[in-house]
């Protein structure tokens, strides 16, 4: 078969990273071809010998998120001529917007290819946190449930985010797979190997040390980290 994923973020971060640890580990046994849709800005991340052809992003004009039901559908159909040139097999697309404008495509524009869609965090609770306004939240809420509905698998890295499509956005249960997201057991290895020079403030026992292995921006909810601390 031919595969293309769809992965149009610009930045990198844990998405990213399991896209990077499966394009470098995938089984191309019954695999012909692999086409990478993503920002060039973040091709650098991803194995050059694990894909056979990239197509960047960037001078489209897609938006990295949901702006508005107009831009979706605006994106959706730019997305749709790509995906009608590469005439994949099966189509994976990470993150929520890439696998909203999956679902849009194919309803409304006639991509004909198996949908599987990943949703990589619990989307619900950034709405009620983040985003504001009730024509807001119902747009979202929308969109997400008919990408939720109309894919033909969804991947989800745990059973919370599995229970919240169930739950808010009216996924159908046996087309989810939970499948925890992958580590680099060999590259772990290999970077616990080198010393840290400068380790001095892990020795003092006067305040705690606090680790975290995320983006410092409000959705990661770091604040709740401290607040656990404070209380014990």
């Amino acid at each position: 078969m031919n595969l293309l994923i769809l992965h149009i973020n610009s930045s990198f971060g844990g998405a990213e990273r399991t896209t990077a640890n499966l394009l470098k580990h995938l089984d191309r046994t019954n695999i012909r071809h692999i086409t990478l849709v993503s920002s060039g800005s973040i091709k650098r991340y991803f194995p050059d010998l694990s894909y056979d052809r990239f197509i960047d992003t960037e001078s489209y004009g897609i938006n990295g998120w949901f702006g508005s039901f107009r831009n979706l559908i605006k994106d959706a159909r730019i997305i749709s001529e790509i995906l009608k040139q590469e005439a994949p097999d099966v189509i994976l697309s990470v993150m929520h917007y890439p696998s909203a404008l999956l679902v849009f495509s194919s309803l409304l524009f006639g991509v004909q290819a198996r949908k599987i869609v990943t949703f990589r965090g619990p989307v619900y609770e950034h709405m009620r946190y983040y985003e504001q306004g009730l024509k807001r939240r119902a747009f979202l809420r929308l969109a997400l449930s008919i990408t939720s509905r109309y894919a033909d698998r969804i991947i989800v890295p745990s059973y919370g985010v599995k229970k919240e499509l169930l739950r808010h956005f009216w996924a159908k249960e046996k087309r989810i797979e939970v499948i925890p997201n992958g580590i680099d057991i060999c590259l772990v290895n290999e970077e616990k190997k080198i010393l840290i020079d400068d380790c001095e403030i892990l020795k003092n026992k006067r305040f705690p040390v606090l680790c975290t292995a995320s983006r410092l921006s409000p959705e990661k909810n770091l604040a709740l980290l401290f607040k656990d601390i404070l209380r014990k």
